[in-house]
């Protein structure tokens, strides 16, 4: 009785260490060729005719050009203007095309809009943000142009007219503040603005002597701008990564549940 408790004693820290180093490995093998798999699926139903992207830099092996736009891609992109109107770029895995001036995307949204109109996935924004109710992260779509539709009938520019009362008080108001002599003209403009947009909304009324919704209104925008650049959050490229925390506690139950076995004999 006394030699299998001592190969017990032996074997059993071993066998979980060992384990608890093989499956990082494992599940980031797992994961990538998931992820090489899926994006070849995707490449194929998005350009099943393999059309090269348009000219654009040359980005660094698998990352791309991802390290170049993580901070302020617009002022990057105007950097690019020499490529042309379009621009191709690579971010992890993912082929990016870029309109660079306003007539390429005139082009290809509004005159081709049916073909070209389509937005990243925005997981990190709708699903971990809470954004998904809102119109800008809607896919494009039939949700997508109904909602749009229903903002054209009320703030389009027939219906907008009838707003034109509300915005002439608001835009009195503001001037009345400038003349006065208020030196904060960046917060009397965000107050006209968000005046227009809360009254037109939910018919609230919005002055100096009620700031909250300004307060509010800058809160959200805020919120909504730490979330970063819509479609280039890694968890937006590889939507994988929602699943990890809850694999890798599932590895340690099977972890937790296989090492008394191992032990048994």
């Amino acid at each position: 009785m006394d030699a299998p408790n001592r190969v017990y004693a032996l074997q059993r820290p071993l066998m979980p260490s060992c384990m608890s180093l093989l499956y990082p490995e494992l599940v980031l093998g797992l994961c990538f060729i998931a992820w090489k798999v899926y994006r070849w699926h995707q490449e194929r139903l998005e350009n099943p005719r393999s059309l090269p992207l348009p000219p654009g830099p040359k980005g660094f092996l698998f990352l791309g050009n991802a390290l170049e736009i993580k901070k302020d891609p617009w002022l990057r992109f105007s950097e690019w203007h020499n490529y042309g109107d379009v621009i191709g770029l690579t971010v992890l895995g993912r082929k990016v095309a870029v309109l660079n001036t306003w007539e390429a995307a005139d082009e290809l949204f509004n005159k081709r809009g049916a073909i070209y109109s389509n937005r990243p996935p925005r997981i990190l924004t709708t699903k971990y943000g809470g954004w998904d109710f809102s119109l800008i992260s809607f896919p494009y779509g039939e949700t997508f142009l109904r909602q749009r539709r229903f903002l054209s009938q009320s703030i389009g520019a027939g219906p907008v007219k009838s707003m034109y009362p509300l915005i002439t008080k608001n835009a009195r108001a503001l001037a009345g503040h400038l003349i006065g002599g208020s030196k904060d003209i960046q917060s009397l403009l965000r107050l006209a603005g968000t005046a227009n947009i809360i009254s037109m909304s939910y018919g609230l009324t919005v002055t100096l002597d009620n700031p909250k919704w300004v307060e509010h209104l800058d809160s959200v925008l805020q919120g909504l701008s730490g979330l970063g650049t819509p479609g280039a959050h890694p968890v937006d490229i590889f939507p994988i990564r929602n699943f990890l925390s809850r694999l890798k506690d599932c590895c340690l139950i099977i972890s937790s549940c296989a090492s008394p076995k191992l032990g048994v004999g």
